[in-house]
């Protein structure tokens, strides 16, 4: 408990087995008051039946209890249970809510349950916990030796969102939560779910163990559609054995493309030493500090603090707001040492060191190229003397090909990579230069590259992060179609994709805070 108070804990929850057994709690919960630390209990709530033990760790400190609950139907309580407890039960939650120990209490979803939820919401509302939690369980330990407990995760999925909408329709003022579950499977998902990460939890500690860690979500997975989900970061995924369960858990990928830079528009001159907050800035120009304020709603206050974190605030060249390239026009904004939050220009062109590392692996390709999203062909001056000395095969696939003259041994296809059909092992590298970002469907995707790609071969990426852009006025908005990006991720996300696609990284260069938001990888087949 020292250790978790110095590492930033307000509250100690104890869990058990049953903690409430334990003739020493009312010496942990005393420790815990010495070290300010406030006191919680996973339990079963059976002992809380009795007023006067209620009362007592209630004296020491008590101020959260987490109470299981199986049934609203005695049989089906006492064959979760072990014991016929609901009444006990039942009367522990009112003890503690009157008490004022603030009460969550969860039910895990099984199939002897799962027809009794509306009717366990009706039950435990007039007590007035502050939540009610349906949680689905997770197969593992008991719940696999008893044939038949666990339902398939859409019926579950189903029969939560229908509990708590039922719930919320009907009493209001009642808190309601979830856990197991992901955005696609239950709406509202980012204020519903409750696991431990998402409830505050920073530490857990097991008995068993010599020290506390953070918590994690190892025992959940993902399937390989989810890389297509915009919320493929912030889903923690499914327990990993409903993956391999049938019927197959209904994951249905939220597609939908996302802005690619954080736009701060100009407002008054202003004192530099009055910029505060992710979402306003000071630009030095000419001397004068100017502001600029975001009220984007395409990224979050910590997603934005992560841009300026890594150094990643451009203005334009000349002042220009629209049509913009981003290796002509841009400028990199530095923070000025000892004045947050206030940037002025910088010189050089952030971008040169990694064009240079591009540029000479392009330079030294060989054999059949395939290039995915060639857009206008930026690097169409390297790679047409390298076809015409016919040192490369090349093929720019595009849905729109650029029209540029026809070269020996170089070849457009006005076509989306998702419906480009080649033999497999057809090529020798393959370039994602500025494309990653724009693949709908990586689940499709990368495992066809890796079909294309012959033993030996590379696939070499380049593409960027998210990043922040000081304008003198609003940019028209893109209309959500013509965003164009569906992911903005740095080199560490792409690389532990395209690994999970059956790819192995050779090289690696990151964001770095001095250069520019885009990174490089070379991968080859594993």
């Amino acid at each position: 408990m020292r250790r978790a108070r110095a590492r930033g804990a307000e509250m100690v929850v104890f869990s058990g087995g049953e903690p409430t057994i334990r003739e020493d709690l009312p010496r942990l919960f005393a420790g815990a008051a010495a070290l300010g630390l406030k006191a919680g209990l996973i339990t079963n709530g059976r002992r809380f039946v009795y007023p006067g033990f209620a009362a007592r760790p209630r004296g020491l400190g008590l101020e959260y209890a987490y109470v299981s609950f199986h049934s609203p139907l005695r049989r089906r309580h006492a064959l979760s249970a072990g014991t016929d407890s609901l009444a006990e039960v039942l009367a522990a939650i009112g003890n503690l809510v009157r008490l004022g120990v603030e009460v969550t209490v969860n039910t895990v979803v099984t199939r002897h349950n799962i027809q009794d939820l509306r009717a366990m919401v009706d039950l435990l509302a007039p007590l007035q916990p502050r939540t009610i939690k349906l949680s689905a369980l997770e197969p593992k330990g008991a719940a696999l030796a008893a044939p038949g407990l666990v339902p398939p995760l859409g019926q579950a999925s189903r029969a939560i969102a229908d509990a708590i909408g039922y719930g919320k329709r009907r009493y209001p003022g009642l808190g309601f939560a979830c856990e197991g579950l992901t955005p696609c499977l239950i709406e509202d998902f980012a204020v519903l779910d409750s696991g431990l990460a998402a409830s505050g939890f920073i530490l857990y500690h097991e008995a068993t163990e010599d020290s506390a860690c953070a918590p994690d979500h190892r025992n959940r997975a993902k399937a390989a559609a989810c890389h297509d989900c915009a919320d493929f970061e912030a889903c923690p995924g499914v327990y990993s054995d409903y993956l391999q369960r049938r019927p197959a858990p209904p994951l249905k990928p939220q597609m939908r493309p996302m802005a690619n830079s954080c736009v701060f528009v100009r407002k008054t001159t202003t004192p530099a030493a009055r910029s505060e907050g992710a979402r306003r800035v000071s630009v030095l120009e000419q001397g004068r500090a100017h502001a600029y304020e975001t009220a984007t709603t395409d990224f979050s206050d910590a997603e934005i603090r992560d841009i300026l974190d890594l150094g990643q605030l451009y203005t334009t060249k000349d002042g220009r707001h629209s049509d913009i390239d981003h290796g002509r026009d841009l400028v990199k904004l530095n923070p000025l040492p000892g004045r947050s939050g206030v940037y002025s220009a910088a010189q050089g062109h952030p971008f040169a060191r990694l064009q240079a590392v591009l540029e000479d692996l392009v330079g030294r390709l060989r054999g059949d190229v395939l290039e995915v999203g060639c857009g206008s062909v930026p690097l169409y001056g390297l790679l047409a003397p390298l076809a015409r000395a016919g040192r490369i095969r090349y093929v720019g696939l595009d849905p729109e090909p650029p029209g540029l003259p026809p070269e020996t041994g170089m070849r457009f296809v006005a076509r989306e990579i998702e419906g480009f059909r080649a033999p497999p092992a057809a090529f020798d590298r393959i370039l994602m230069l500025r494309s990653y970002n724009h693949i709908r469907l990586p689940s499709r995707v990368f495992p066809a590259l890796r079909r294309m790609l012959r033993p030996g071969g590379r696939l070499i990426v380049v593409d960027g992060c998210a990043f922040g852009l000081a304008l003198a006025r609003q940019p028209a908005r893109a209309r959500p179609g013509q965003r164009g990006h569906f992911r903005n991720h740095d080199s560490d996300q792409a690389r532990r994709l395209l690994e999970d696609f059956g790819f192995a990284a050779l090289r690696e260069v990151p964001v770095q805070r001095s250069g520019g938001n885009e990174w490089l990888l070379v991968l080859r087949r594993k």
